[in-house]
């Protein structure tokens, strides 16, 4: 037996007599989690280099939290070689009530700004082309 119930479905399974619950919602918020991730490791991916000697030199990453991603470059200190920095290049954050995502770039003064160029997707992909374009420099300077 089957029950719609808002956005919540309930699942009676007769063989083992339990009763689940799952919220829609929270599934498809999982799915745009996942999703995001997979997005975000394909771009990192391929901006790394192949040649392990660049990736020593110069490598990327990104951290994801569930609804802000933070893409950095991980490279050695300048003058300390052995100290390994992790320095933020682009923000995205998923705007849950609009289902957009805003995307941010650091400016000189250390804080963060929506890039005055393209700000607002509802595409995920569609702003990671734009960071990999970098057409005005505020990406990769």
């Amino acid at each position: 037996m089957e029950f719609l119930f808002f956005d919540l479905f309930i699942f009676y399974l007769n063989d083992s007599k339990r009763l689940y619950n799952f919220n829609f919602e929270s599934l498809m918020e999982n799915n745009l989690v996942s999703m995001a991730k997979l997005q975000l490791r394909s771009f990192t991916n391929d901006l790394r280099s192949d040649d392990e000697d660049i990736r020593k030199v110069l490598d990327f990453g990104y951290s994801w939290d569930g609804k802000t991603a933070l893409l950095f470059e991980i490279r050695p200190q300048w003058n300390n070689p052995e100290e390994i920095l992790s320095v933020e290049f682009t923000k995205l954050k998923y705007n849950k009530s609009r289902k957009s995502w805003n995307l941010y770039c650091e400016r000189a003064s250390g804080k963060w700004e929506l890039n005055p160029y393209k700000s607002e997707s509802i595409n995920l992909h569609e702003l990671l082309d734009e960071i990999s374009k970098d057409t005005h420099g505020c990406f990769f300077s």
